[in-house]
C-alpha cells in the first residue's frame, strides 16, 4: 500500500511539475484587428466594419499557461432600416396652442457608431515553444464607453398636427412643420451607454520565426444590457422655435409608434481577424 501512495505522489507531481516548474516569463505585446461588429437590440439591428488595438500583457507560470491583460481601444459600428417608421409626440405651436405631433417615414436608416476603452482578462493555453504552435484563450472584458454618435436619414417623411380642440388632422402649410420632405438627414448626435462586461475567446496559431506573433480570430459578447434609464420620446419631434427642422433620437432609446420602446435591451457584439507582435 505505501508503494502505491508512492507510486501516486510521483505521478502527480510529474503532472504538475510542466506548470510549476518553469522559470516566470513576462510578454509585452502590441495588437490589432477587426471584422463585424453590432449594437445589437431587438429593433432589428445589422452588423457593419468594427475594431480593436491595443497594449497586451501575459505572464507565462508554464511553457503552455498563462495569464494575460492589458488596455485596449474597441470600435463598434452598426446600421438599421426600417421600411415604416411611425410615431407621435405632444407639442406647442408658434402662437403656443398644443396640438399632437404625428410622423411617418419611408426606409428609415440609421447607423451607430461606438468607442469603449476595455480591460480584458483571460487565461491562455498553447501547445509549447516549437516554431508554429496552437493557443486558445478565454475570458472577460470590462469595456468602459468614451463616445457614442448616430445619425438618421429619411429619404421621405410626412408630418402632420392633430388639433384636438378642433378635431383636426393639418397636413399643411409647410412653414408650420407640416407637409412632405424628402432627403432629411439628422446629423451626428451623442448617446451614452452603461458600462459593457463581454465574454471574450480567442484561437489561432503562435509563429516564432525571427520575430514573435500570433494571428487568429477572436469573438466577444455583451453579458448586460447597456441601454441607460432615463426619459424615452419620439424619434422625431417638432421645434417650436423652428418648425422646419425636426429633433431625432436615436431609435435604440425611442419609443414604437404605439408608445412601446424600440428597444428594451442593448449589448455588444463582435467577432473577427486579430494579429498581435510580441515586443520583448
Amino acid at each position: 500500500m505505501s508503494d502505491m501512495k508512492k507510486y501516486l505522489s510521483v505521478l502527480f507531481f510529474w503532472m504538475i511539475s510542466p506548470v510549476f516548474g518553469q522559470q516566470a516569463a513576462h510578454e509585452f505585446s502590441f495588437y490589432a484587428g477587426g471584422g463585424p461588429s453590432l449594437l445589437q437590440y431587438n429593433a432589428g439591428s445589422s452588423f457593419n466594419a468594427g475594431g480593436l488595438a491595443g497594449l497586451g500583457y501575459r505572464y507565462y507560470f508554464s511553457q503552455r499557461w498563462s495569464v494575460g491583460s492589458g488596455a485596449e481601444l474597441e470600435v463598434y459600428h452598426s446600421r438599421i432600416s426600417l421600411d415604416r417608421l411611425t410615431g407621435s409626440s405632444d407639442a406647442r405651436d408658434a402662437e403656443g396652442s398644443p396640438f399632437e405631433f404625428r410622423y411617418e417615414a419611408q426606409n428609415y436608416r440609421e447607423s451607430q457608431r461606438a468607442f469603449y476603452l476595455a480591460v480584458p482578462l483571460n487565461i491562455q493555453f498553447e501547445t509549447g515553444h516549437s516554431n508554429t504552435s496552437w493557443y486558445m484563450n478565454m475570458g472577460g472584458k470590462v469595456a468602459y464607453n468614451i463616445q457614442a454618435r448616430y445619425q438618421a436619414e429619411i429619404p421621405s417623411l410626412v408630418t402632420t398636427g392633430y388639433y384636438p380642440e378642433w378635431n383636426v388632422e393639418l397636413a399643411d402649410p409647410a412653414f408650420m412643420g407640416f407637409g412632405q420632405w424628402t432627403d432629411r438627414r439628422s446629423g451626428k448626435n451623442d448617446f451614452t451607454t452603461k458600462t459593457a462586461f463581454l465574454l471574450s475567446g480567442e484561437t489561432g496559431i503562435k509563429r516564432h520565426n525571427g520575430f514573435l506573433a500570433y494571428i487568429g480570430a477572436y469573438a466577444d459578447y455583451g453579458l448586460n444590457n447597456i441601454l441607460k434609464a432615463g426619459e424615452r420620446s419620439a424619434v422625431i419631434r417638432y421645434m417650436t422655435d423652428t418648425p422646419t427642422r425636426f429633433s431625432y433620437q436615436s431609435v435604440a432609446n425611442s419609443l414604437n409608434g404605439d408608445g412601446s420602446p424600440w428597444a428594451r435591451k442593448l449589448n455588444l457584439v463582435s467577432f473577427g481577424i486579430k494579429l498581435s507582435f510580441v515586443l520583448n
